[in-house]
């Protein structure tokens, strides 16, 4: 049997890399989009920049979970779950078995099936604050049949525009309404310095741990 050779392609440089960028790239913006968008929102109304560290902290942080996970699947060509699949924890008398990370994934993905129906809410509150006619529940679920009627198409091509002009509308409000309200630095130097969490904020302070980068 003659041994298979791997070969490894030249990774693109320049300006390249942009026609390189598929599906994960859609992933991405609507992973980052959403969390954010909600929480990071809502955080900002009540306690203003006084929580900006929080956000600042996690994606510090996920830069360097990504990068491990990256170079884990590259150097292996093994899947990262497959390896935490392995893992298992021995503290005194407490032993959690191999596979013990895979439930704990499977518990955050049932509960993040569940808080898509929050977030279609959220999406028809939008809906309803530009159309007031219908009630945003019934936004909701149109916005839910819009995204199964993409899905049952099967076109890519249709779900990768469709998130193109979505992160698009949100990068362009970003944007917007950094200009209408800018932090002053003060404020800024004040939030960071140092880290603090005011009381009744652990409700807000936690999702945008989690969320912050997706």
């Amino acid at each position: 049997m003659e041994n298979e050779q791997q070969v490894i392609m030249e990774p693109p440089r320049g300006f390249r890399r942009i026609l390189s960028l598929g599906p994960g790239l859609v992933w991405a913006a609507s992973a980052v989009g959403v969390g954010s968008l909600v929480f990071a929102t809502r955080a900002g109304a009540i306690f203003g920049l006084v929580l900006i560290w929080a956000p600042v902290l996690t994606i510090t942080l996920k830069y360097f979970m990504t990068e491990l996970v990256g170079r884990y699947t590259i150097s292996t060509g093994e899947n990262v779950v497959t390896a935490f699949g392995r893992v298992s924890v021995s503290i005194g008398p407490l032993r959690l078995p191999a596979g013990w990370i895979i439930w704990i994934f499977w518990l955050f993905f049932i509960v993040s099936i569940a808080g898509m129906s929050g977030i279609s809410l959220a999406v028809g509150s939008s809906l309803f604050g530009l159309f007031p006619n219908l009630s945003y529940v019934t936004w909701a679920l149109v916005s839910l049949a819009a995204i199964w009627l993409i899905l049952m198409l099967g076109s890519y091509r249709a779900l990768e525009w469709t998130s193109r002009l979505l992160m698009l509308a949100v990068v362009f409000f970003v944007f917007y309404a950094v200009y209408k309200m800018p932090p002053g630095p003060v404020e800024l130097v004040d939030a960071l310095t140092p880290p603090r969490a005011p009381d009744n904020s652990l409700r807000e302070l936690i999702p945008l741990l989690g969320w912050a980068g997706a």
